[in-house]
């Protein structure tokens, strides 16, 4: 693991560490993911990345304000490998050739929302907050096809609306809203070059249970739905009149985790 991800990780954890107080709940997760990468020009796409990845973490939550507000802070980090359907191109020359392959993912997230609460135990939310995400994506080559390895890191904020159910043995929670990544760094190490796709809104959801035992919640389960929507990235000139760029590029991901919450 990169320097770089080594120290985001740690800060995540200082983070929990920090911030945890005796009112305030803390759960460790672990689930999985379906996970779809496209890349497109406008002579159509280029290629699909499709597989699963694997998700752990954790998330705090406190509310406060006489209930009415919570902060909640989550981190986690993911891998997997899974299919690359594209192509191999010529570098000094303008010929493809269809290309299947594998692209192993590593990488780490965080994110931070406030949410103000309507009605205690039933009622609306309206949350706003942002995050980080950082990742190495590896597109594996072969004996005639060099691969690539890519390093991204994506700063975006968001905002959308809910609703929470508490009841005594369980309690619901639904989110949906948009995110804007303002900031997008795509380092191509083959090239040693580095981009900046535009960030574009993108949608996701959230819906949650947790079962409680003696007012206080024991294990839940999330199902979610996550995107990124990027244009294509600025033009670097790496010599001989070629060009580098990333293509309009879509993240679609919908997954699944467990949570435990510790006493």
């Amino acid at each position: 693991m990169p320097i770089r991800f080594r120290s985001c990780v740690l800060s995540v954890a200082l983070l929990f560490g920090c911030v945890s107080t005796a009112s305030a709940e803390f759960a460790i997760t672990a689930g999985a993911e379906s996970f779809q990468w496209q890349e497109f020009t406008s002579a159509g796409r280029l290629l699909e990345e499709s597989g699963h990845l694997f998700r752990a973490g954790a998330i705090w939550r406190e509310r406060f304000a006489q209930e009415q507000m919570l902060l909640e802070l989550r981190g986690s980090g993911y891998f997997g490998r899974v299919d690359y359907d594209g192509q191999a191109c010529d570098v000094f020359g303008p010929s493809c050739t269809p290309y299947r392959s594998d692209a192993e993912y590593r990488g780490i997230a965080a994110e931070a929302t406030l949410a103000r609460r309507f009605g205690r135990s039933t009622g609306a939310d309206l949350f706003a907050g942002g995050g980080f995400d950082t990742w190495r994506r590896d597109i594996k080559g072969d004996s005639n096809t060099a691969g690539v390895v890519e390093d991204w890191t994506v700063m975006y904020l968001l905002a959308g609306g809910g609703g929470h159910w508490e009841y005594t043995s369980t309690r619901y929670e639904a989110r949906a809203g948009f995110k804007y990544p303002f900031y997008a760094r795509d380092t191509n190490h083959f090239y040693e070059v580095t981009v900046e796709p535009k960030g574009k809104p993108s949608f996701f959801a959230r819906f949650s249970t947790d079962f409680m035992s003696a007012g206080r919640p024991r294990w839940g389960l999330t199902l979610y739905y996550d995107t990124y929507r990027f244009d294509q990235s600025n033009v670097q000139n790496v010599g001989f009149g070629l060009g580098v760029f990333q293509p309009r590029t879509e993240q679609d991901v919908i997954g699944l985790y467990a949570l435990i919450y510790l006493p």
